[in-house]
């Protein structure tokens, strides 16, 4: 990702500016093309970390993850699910850390709204 980024800025007309001003090439990579696709990078991880937790519990859940003796919010659930009818307060640890998953996914969103200068256009746009 942080590649095609980099290609997709070298690309862009004021890096050619820079370039063609003279201006040394660790200058332009740290003033120019670092802060530009810092906001992507730190967004397509805060998206990436959901995906993979929701990936790791569900595969768990059906016994293909991680096994037993290792801690699995997915082993956990399902081996609260026989008990959930007499003793339902067992699921709320895996409950809580679902909602950790649905937090990231905000996080994520909030990063990508404050940091996408695009979006950050359009929205603009919405509210005037």
């Amino acid at each position: 990702m942080a590649r095609l980024q980099v290609l997709a800025l070298m690309k862009q007309e004021y890096i050619l500016a820079a370039y063609l001003l003279g201006i040394h090439p660790l200058r332009i990579l740290f003033f120019h093309i670092f802060p530009n696709m810092l906001g992507t990078i730190i967004t397509t991880t805060m998206l990436t970390i959901p995906q993979a937790i929701f990936a790791e519990s569900f595969l768990s859940f059906l016994g293909i993850g991680i096994q037993a003796p290792m801690a699995s919010l997915g082993s956990m659930i399902c081996d609260a699910i026989p008990a959930m009818r007499f003793y339902p307060w067992r699921l709320f640890f895996q409950h809580t850390c679902h909602h950790g998953h649905f937090a990231f996914n905000l996080l994520g969103d909030a990063c990508r709204d404050i940091l996408d200068p695009q979006s950050r256009e359009i929205l603009n746009m919405q509210y005037e």
